[in-house]
C-alpha cells in the first residue's frame, strides 16, 4: 500500500488541523487535537493518487 500524503484534518468539518508550535520541534510537527472553528476532533486523512480516503487514526 502506497500513501503518497496524510493530512491532518478536523473530522467534523474538514478544516485543516492548527499546528502547536508551542510543542512541535525540529524532528516533529505536533497538531492540535481539537479544531478552533468547531470543537470537532482532529483526525489523520490519507490521500492516495490525489483522491482522499475517508479512513482516519484517531
Amino acid at each position: 500500500m502506497s500513501i503518497s500524503n496524510i493530512e491532518i484534518v478536523c473530522m467534523e468539518c474538514g478544516k485543516e488541523a492548527p499546528i502547536n508550535h508551542e510543542e512541535s520541534t525540529e524532528n516533529w510537527t505536533v497538531y492540535g487535537t481539537t479544531c478552533e472553528e468547531c470543537g470537532g476532533k482532529t483526525g489523520a486523512k490519507f490521500i492516495r493518487g490525489g483522491e482522499r480516503d475517508e479512513t482516519s487514526n484517531s
